[in-house]
């Protein structure tokens, strides 16, 4: 069989329609739909004048677009019908086929081919597992007719089949050399209706099917323990999860979300902990394509649902059952994990992929709306208080001890756009802030941010969005921050919020790890870096700024600068970042530069594990803090402070030479030094 040059072009999601090919070619673009992205090779036919020629091109899972030129080394069928058909792989397996046709006249001509899947309940494999035969080349069928069971007979193909498969779910497939309706990836046809069938395999761990689950680490499967209505449990003991990170994996295919629906982890879980007189508190974390849904502790077994967002849909994913932490490993006598159930499930409460609800505040109630809490303050939706005139979210106080907030349940955008941020309008009282981030109930809700109130009228922001929660569906709250905290106070606070939308911003970094590592993003209204100062009663005896002088910044133009002159007082900023997975035995890890004067101590660290405290010089020098592994793909909190190094410091009251540290050039990363599990 004769040789097709054929040759990719920039197969991504970004689209080739547009692309240009030279003289003599054609350019044929790629639709894959349906689950067919997950090919990782695409079998290419191509026919002129009865004479078929083949060829096989490697292609990166997970792309839907892109593009294929085609060259012809017998010379260009200028004025003749050229067919054009590719067959999506995955290994041996077949996922679909697609037909296009076209008589170019010369130059570069064009085409497209909508590569559609095969559909839930088709077999395509052999018995032996060698796949389908290819279409039989030496009896081509006309346009309009395929031979996909290679039998030699041509029969019609969905487009001329006259079929109209308008069943939900419901598609035309030809690939087993019969036109007919068959359901999307991961449907059965029960009757004449497409059903959704739960995944992952074995989603009550009872081991059926056998070793449908990886376990690593020293978790178990108990097909026989009770649970909640059914038989069995995945347990992972105090051990498995404090020494070797214990979980339970598996791969599985999911449709698209056009070719499918909302769905919603359904998990449900139990943990047992026994620690002296502190309490409980680690959680389940449910991972999905490398994103994390931690599940609250419950020392009974107790169902939750949880919407799943842009990760899930559309090709191979990769879940996860571990245990979300390990705070209580030092210290509890009893400590064990149990999940009971973990399946995807449809669930028509839940967001779209990349969809904000109500993100302009004008339904007055709709699925995921914004929930509000006053905390003694004001926490609501006001008409005409919103940009133009609209309506708008708002929070206000009184006094130091009011906190009110407003949350909203968010679809993050994951591959479907780069650079994300979160855009909106926003305005506030002059030189109070209002910080924004994560609105779960549980957990350490870590903000991603805050703005300073200008005393204006509404700008329109756009803030980077951190790693973590990409993909995923995930509360976002906007909450007040006082400085006052006390109720005899007054501090009046005053901000309005609107027209929230996804964004790309170029500014934001492609994997947001880390939102401002050199703080070069931050300005006067918006902070990636929240400050914080304990003046511990006596004013004017710390600070902590943001400076704009390339002078104390280790590269760029801005530097953290914390300074303390008091016993019993401290200057810290903190920000979100996400643990990064282990590279080989490289353990997870933050990087920065700091220096300081001779009187100063810094210490860096995160929310649920302190890095401890370590002495700067007066040259910038790099600082490694070491993550928990068990905490990958998770959102915490990162600190660093200064305060005086005061070791003959008797009382509170002591005062000394101002202490002052800078900090520069922070990193999210992996490092030999840290453990990586």
């Amino acid at each position: 069989m004769r040789t097709l040059l054929c040759t990719l072009l920039a197969f991504s999601v970004a689209g080739c329609g547009t692309k240009r090919c030279k003289d003599g070619t054609v350019l044929v673009a790629v639709d894959l739909e349906g689950g067919t992205a997950a090919a990782d090779q695409l079998d290419v036919v191509i026919t002129t004048a009865g004479a078929p020629v083949s060829t096989t091109v490697p292609h990166t899972a997970g792309d839907a677009t892109g593009a294929l030129e085609v060259d012809f080394p017998t010379g260009f069928p200028a004025g003749k019908a050229v067919t054009v058909r590719i067959t999506a792989r995955a290994g041996a397996a077949t996922l679909g086929v697609g037909d296009a046709s076209l008589t170019p006249a010369g130059g570069c001509d064009a085409t497209t081919v909508h590569v559609m899947a095969a559909g839930g309940g088709v077999d395509l494999s052999m018995p032996n597992g060698d796949g389908p035969l290819p279409p039989d080349m030496t009896n081509p069928c006309p346009l309009g007719q395929q031979d996909n069971d290679g039998d030699g007979v041509c029969m019609p193909d969905c487009a001329s089949s006259g079929l109209s498969c308008m069943q939900p779910h419901m598609v035309c497939s030809d690939a087993s050399g019969t036109a007919g309706c068959v359901c999307h990836q991961g449907y059965k046809l029960v009757g004449t209706t497409c059903t959704w069938v739960e995944v992952p395999l074995d989603p009550t761990f009872e081991n059926t099917p056998p070793s449908s689950w990886t376990l690593s680490g020293g978790a178990v499967i108990d097909p026989l323990a009770a649970g909640l209505g059914e038989l069995g449990n995945l347990v992972i003991s105090k051990n498995s999860m404090c020494s070797s990170l214990g979980m339970a994996k598996q791969s599985f295919m999911m449709p698209s979300f056009a070719d499918s629906e909302p769905f919603t982890l359904n998990v449900t879980t139990q943990a047992d902990c026994v620690n002296g007189m502190f309490p409980c508190g680690f959680g389940t974390a449910i991972g999905v394509n490398g994103g994390v849904e931690l599940i609250p502790f419950s020392s009974t077994l107790k169902n939750y649902r949880v919407c799943v967002g842009e990760r899930a849909y559309g090709g191979n994913v990769d879940v996860r059952a571990a245990a979300g932490d390990r705070q209580q490993c030092a210290t509890a006598t009893t400590l064990n994990l149990v999940v009971d159930h973990f399946g995807i499930i449809p669930d028509a409460t839940c967001p779209a992929p990349g969809t904000i609800p109500n993100g302009n505040f004008e339904a007055a109630s709709i699925m995921g709306n914004w929930v509000p809490v006053a905390n003694s303050g004001t926490a609501n939706i006001v008409a005409g208080a919103g940009q133009a005139g609209t309506a708008g979210g708002h929070l206000a106080t009184t006094n130091g001890c009011q906190f009110p907030s407003a949350t909203d349940r968010m679809s993050f955008p994951w591959k479907s756009m780069t650079n994300l941020a979160i855009q909106f309008a926003f305005k506030g009282n002059l030189g109070f802030a209002m910080q924004y981030g994560d609105g779960t109930t549980t957990g350490a809700n870590p903000n991603w941010g805050e703005l300073t109130g200008d005393g204006g009228a509404f700008q329109t922001y756009s803030a980077c969005v951190p790693e973590y929660v990409k993909g995923m569906v995930h509360p976002f709250r906007v909450s007040t921050f006082t400085t006052a905290q006390a109720c005899a106070t007054a501090e009046v606070r005053d901000f309005v919020v609107d027209n929230f939308q996804f964004v790309t911003n170029g500014s934001c970094p492609a994997i947001a790890s880390i939102l401002d590592p050199g703080f070069e993003l931050t300005g006067p209204v918006l902070s990636y870096w929240p400050l914080t100062i304990n003046q511990n009663g006596t004013t004017g005896m710390v600070s902590a700024t943001i400076v704009n002088n390339a002078a104390l910044a280790r590269t760029g133009n801005r530097a953290l600068q914390l300074t303390t002159s008091q016993a019993c007082t401290s200057a810290s900023a903190a920000t979100i970042i996400t643990v990064p997975p282990s590279v080989g035995t490289s353990g997870p890890a933050v990087r920065f530069y700091g220096k300081a004067n001779a009187g100063a101590l810094a210490s860096a660290g995160f929310s649920t594990n302190p890095g401890g405290s370590q002495t700067l010089t007066a040259a910038y020098t790099q600082k490694i803090v070491c993550l928990s592994p068990a905490l990958v793909g998770q959102g915490v909190s990162f600190s660093v402070s200064t305060q005086g190094n005061c070791p003959t410091c008797g009382t509170c009251s002591t005062m000394y030479a101002a202490a002052t540290g800078w900090f520069d050039d922070f990193e999210v990363t992996t490092d030999a030094s840290c453990p990586a599990n």
